[in-house]
């Protein structure tokens, strides 16, 4: 849900962050559209460290550092056609792309190292999670727009519409039980 959230409201992001002094509108909009494509491969930078670990546990350095150096090499390259069409939002895009392409590999050299995962279980829980995202989203923009007939401050109407949403997640969450999520808080 984070990486849908950032791009649909990336631009509030950034002016409630940076949003003062110097920093003007066009620098808003232009760091902006930075945070949105970065935003693009958001799932993947994550999954690549995750996928990163056990090679790592089985002391298998060359992997993780031969993927990370392909993907800088791809990253290199796509920044460099990109920005020419783009401008700095081919960076963003570029690394995103970078990262999208390395996750897939890693994930098919984990399958050749250490087997399958138990995909059956991951789609059930990544589309339980797809779904929780979307309803997020649509959530936090009709509250946005609610919110902005009330309150004044674009700055506290990202903030409470962050905070909602987060809330809003965690109990769908929570209700309709994502295993690997549900397990820590049943420890407790």
């Amino acid at each position: 849900p984070i990486s849908l959230i950032v791009m649909i409201f990336s631009g509030e992001y950034v002016s409630l962050l940076f949003g003062r002094g110097q920093f003007d509108q066009k620098s808003i909009s232009m760091t902006s559209q930075v945070l949105f494509y970065y935003s693009l491969g958001m799932l993947f930078y994550g999954l690549r460290e995750i996928l990163s670990k056990p090679f790592y546990a089985a002391q298998n350095t060359r992997i993780p550092m031969l993927n990370a150096s392909l993907g800088v090499g791809i990253n290199i390259i796509l920044s460099l056609v990109l920005i020419e069409h783009m401008g700095l939002g081919g960076i963003a895009l570029a690394t995103s792309i970078s990262s999208i392409i390395t996750t897939v590999l890693m994930y098919i050299s984990f399958k050749k190292k250490f087997g399958n995962l138990n995909l059956k279980l991951l789609s059930r829980n990544i589309i339980k999670v797809f779904c929780f995202s979307i309803v997020t989203l649509i959530m936090m923009i009709y509250s946005y727009k609610i919110l902005l007939k009330i309150i004044n401050s674009a700055d506290l109407i990202i903030i409470l519409c962050t905070l909602f949403s987060s809330i809003f997640y965690l109990i769908l969450i929570l209700i309709f039980k994502i295993d690997k999520i549900n397990f820590p808080i049943k420890r407790r």
